[in-house]
């Protein structure tokens, strides 16, 4: 799982494409790098809220939401086609 996240920083360190759609990658990276820590962090969390909610389910929540900056992307992509 961590290959994907380190091949898109070494990307980014690497090379910069003037054609590309404009995603902020790091944005994304940090939700997946908060994602994989709450995954560590599974009983803690656990704990934390009261049994309410593990570190797993909290992994997925941030997970989904490291998609915003790649729908942010698409948008601006589509609104300056207009």
């Amino acid at each position: 799982q961590g290959g994907g996240a380190l091949f898109i920083a070494a990307s980014l360190a690497l090379h910069r494409s003037t054609h590309a759609l404009g995603v902020r990658w790091w944005p994304l990276l940090l939700a997946y790098a908060l994602a994989k820590a709450l995954e560590f962090a599974d009983a803690p969390a656990l704990a934390l809220t009261g049994g309410m909610i593990s570190g797993h389910s909290l992994k997925h929540l941030v997970a989904a939401a490291a998609i915003v900056p790649v729908v942010a992307a698409v948008r601006r992509a589509a609104r300056s086609r207009r």
